[in-house]
């Protein structure tokens, strides 16, 4: 069973999102194009699910008031 741990880098989460999306486009934060910039604009929190020593999942998630809403999740198809 795996774990989900926050993610620091943020460059490796847009990469890990991209490599989760196999190439589709899907819209993020109102946005195309995942960047750390945006990442970091939305306030986001990242958090990777790892399983094993593999990294397989994805999380983005925002504090909204005292609300923490998960915006976006993926995983392995």
């Amino acid at each position: 069973m795996g774990r989900w741990e926050v993610a620091d880098d943020l460059s490796e989460v847009v990469e890990l999102n991209i490599s989760l999306n196999r190439g589709l486009l899907y819209e993020i934060f109102w946005q195309y194009t995942l960047t750390v910039e945006e990442l970091e604009r939305q306030k986001a929190r990242a958090w990777v699910y790892i399983d094993g020593s593999r990294e397989t999942g994805l999380a983005l998630t925002r504090k909204i008031g005292a609300l923490t809403t998960i915006e976006e999740l993926w995983g392995e198809k």
